[in-house]
C-alpha cells in the first residue's frame, strides 16, 4: 500500500519492480492459463478493419495474416481495441503530437493501424497536442537529485529543482531545433555531482518524497557507470570521450568554459541565493573537492504516446456527436482523456500500465457480460 496525495492506492499486482520480464512475463503466464482454459489465440494477425452492419456497429474485425490473406473474425458481443498507442508512426505523429519532433522511435509495432480503423468505424481520436512518454534511461544513470546540470557545451542551462526525468524533453526542444531535429542526442546532457551526494538524499528524500529518487524499480544507481575526474578540467575531457565514444555529436565541452561554469554555480551556492535561474536555496550544493562526478542524462527516446480514442465511463467509443458507437471499446494507450498534461507524470512509477491492465479487466468483464 502507498499513500499519495492524502489517498491510499492498495497494489494487488506488481509487475513493475519485482518480476522477471515484467509485463511481458505476466502477459504470457495469463495467455498460458486462459487457453488452457478454452480461449483461442490468434497471433501475427492484425487488425486492418473493423466490421459493421447499415446502423453503423460494430459487428467484427477483419485481421490480416502473415501471407497477406484477410480473416474476419464476427463478435457477438463487441470488439475491444487493445492495441496500444502510434508512437512508431511517423505520420500521426506528425499530425497529433508535433512537438515529438526530433526524438527517435523507440519501437517500429507501435504503428496505429487499429487506432484507424476505429476512426473508420466513426471513433474520434482526443484533439492534439497528446501526452508523451519521453524517458528511457538506464537505472544506473538514473539519479533524480538536482545538483548541476550542464548541456552538451558545459554551460549551466536550468533551475534543477523542478525536474524528474520525464519532462526532461522540454528543455531539450532548443538543441534538438539547433541540430535540425535530425539528431535525437542533441537532447543529452549532463548533471554533475559532487563527490559527498550522498549525504543529502535522506533529508532531500523525506521533504519531496516524489521529487528525489535514486531508484528505477528496485534497481539503484550506479557511480561505477557515472563519468569520473579528479580535476574539473579532467572531466571535461572524460565528458568529450564519454559523448565520441556514444555518438553525441554536438558535445563539445572546454575544459576552461566548464570550469567557469562551475566557479559561478559555486559563487551562487556559496550565497545562498541562485540569481541566475531561481533555483531553490535547500539544493544549491558546490561542487567542489573531487573526486568529481558526472552523470549523462536525457531522454531522446519516444516510448509511447498517451492519446487515444475517446471513450465514455464504459470504455465505450464516442463518434463526432460523442454517443456511443455500438459494439466498439478502448483500452489502455488505445483509449483517450486519461492523461491532461504535455508530458506523461513520473510521480507515480507504473501508472500506465496499471492503467491498462486495470481498464482492460473492467472493459473485459463488462463486455463478456451483455
Amino acid at each position: 500500500m502507498l499513500s499519495y496525495n492524502g489517498y491510499d492506492i492498495h497494489l494487488h499486482a506488481n509487475t513493475y519492480f519485482h518480476v522477471e520480464g515484467n509485463h511481458n512475463a505476466a502477459a504470457t503466464v495469463i495467455a498460458e492459463n486462459l487457453a488452457a482454459a478454452g480461449a483461442e489465440f490468434f497471433y501475427n494477425m492484425p487488425c486492418k478493419q473493423l466490421a459493421t452492419d447499415e446502423s453503423g456497429a460494430v459487428t467484427g474485425a477483419i485481421c490480416e495474416d502473415a501471407d497477406g490473406a484477410h480473416h474476419l473474425f464476427t463478435a457477438t458481443k463487441g470488439v475491444i481495441l487493445a492495441c496500444g498507442d502510434y508512437s512508431s508512426n511517423q505520420e500521426m505523429l506528425d499530425y497529433y503530437a508535433p512537438d515529438t519532433k526530433g526524438f527517435s522511435l523507440f519501437t517500429d509495432f507501435r504503428d496505429g493501424s487499429a487506432l484507424v480503423a476505429g476512426m473508420n468505424a466513426g471513433a474520434i481520436m482526443t484533439p492534439h497536442t497528446h501526452t508523451k512518454m519521453i524517458h528511457g534511461e538506464p537505472a544506473a544513470v538514473r539519479l533524480e537529485m538536482p545538483f548541476l546540470f550542464v548541456d552538451q557545451e558545459g554551460n549551466r542551462f536550468m533551475d534543477e529543482t523542478c525536474c524528474r526525468m520525464g519532462y526532461m524533453n522540454n528543455f531539450a526542444r532548443p538543441y534538438l531545433a539547433k541540430a535540425g531535429f535530425t539528431d535525437s542526442t542533441a537532447a543529452k546532457f549532463f548533471s554533475l555531482v559532487p563527490a559527498n551526494w550522498e549525504s543529502f538524499y535522506e533529508e532531500w528524500k523525506a521533504a519531496s518524497p516524489y521529487d528525489i529518487s535514486q531508484y528505477n524499480g528496485d534497481n539503484k544507481v550506479n557511480p561505477e557507470k557515472w563519468i569520473t575526474a579528479d580535476t574539473i578540467e579532467g572531466l571535461a575531457e572524460a565528458m568529450n570521450a564519454y559523448a565520441a565514444e556514444n555518438d553525441w555529436k554536438l558535445t563539445n565541452i572546454d575544459a576552461a568554459a566548464l570550469a567557469d561554469t562551475v566557479a559561478r554555480y559555486n559563487e551562487l551556492c556559496a550565497a545562498g541565493r541562485d540569481e541566475d535561474f531561481g533555483k531553490a536555496a535547500k539544493y544549491l550544493v558546490p561542487i567542489e573537492g573531487g573526486p568529481y562526478y558526472a552523470i549523462p542524462r536525457g531522454s531522446n527516446k519516444l516510448p509511447a504516446i498517451l492519446g487515444g480514442l475517446v471513450v465514455d465511463s464504459n470504455h465505450q467509443c464516442l463518434n463526432g456527436e460523442f454517443e456511443p458507437i455500438s459494439g466498439l471499446y478502448a483500452v489502455g494507450n488505445a483509449s483517450g482523456q486519461f492523461f491532461g498534461g504535455v508530458d506523461y507524470p513520473m510521480d507515480i512509477e507504473g501508472l500506465s500500465i496499471g492503467r491498462a491492465i486495470t481498464s482492460g479487466y473492467y472493459t473485459g468483464r463488462l463486455v463478456a457480460s451483455l
